[in-house]
């Protein structure tokens, strides 16, 4: 069985040569078939799942709470960012339920999916730090509450990123040692 195993790594390698994390970092070759403590990527999926979805959630409340959208300043790019997180906010909760179904079902188009909305979620909450950031020396009084926990999601969600690439990775290993016959 970890002949078969060693073999599905290399027929990864040999089939999608540029399956990388976030597209130019870790190879799939290189991805084992757990993390932490020998736990399966599925369990990963949905530890991430649900402090994600925690704090996707106090995203949204806090932001509502504090009435980002209804203040006078900034009207233009100052909202249009804002607008931004909570739309990576809504994606993240969506692409939970896809993730969670992927694991349940271990379907490789859902877990493809999932992957890839994830970086999509990542990238847009990524815009918004960095103005956040920019901010932070010319607006303070209007960002200061979020931009730490904002920056421990951001590292969340990239640590999320890499459980639902090593996800989709093993279930298509798996996926493919099930069709060979022996």
């Amino acid at each position: 069985m970890d002949d078969d195993y060693q073999k599905a790594r290399m027929e990864e390698n040999l089939r999608n040569p540029k399956n990388k994390f976030l597209g130019f970092f870790c190879h799939a070759k290189e991805v084992d078939n757990s993390w932490g403590c020998d736990w399966s990527f599925s369990c990963g999926v949905i530890a991430f799942s649900i402090v994600i979805a925690i704090a996707s959630l106090s995203d949204i409340y806090t932001l509502a709470e504090h009435q980002i959208f209804a203040k006078g300043e900034g009207y233009g790019f100052y909202k249009f960012m804002f607008s931004i997180k909570i739309i990576a906010d809504l994606i993240s909760l969506i692409d939970i339920g896809i993730a969670c179904y992927a694991v349940n079902r271990e379907n490789l188009t859902y877990s493809i999916v999932s992957y890839w909305a994830m970086v999509l979620c990542f990238l847009l909450n990524s815009l918004f730090i960095i103005y956040i950031f920019i901010c932070m020396f010319s607006e303070w009084s209007s960002v200061y509450w979020g931009i730490i926990p904002w920056g421990i999601y951001e590292f969340g969600l990239l640590l999320f990123c890499w459980i639902l690439f090593c996800n989709q990775v093993y279930l298509g290993r798996k996926i493919r040692q099930t069709q060979q016959p022996y």
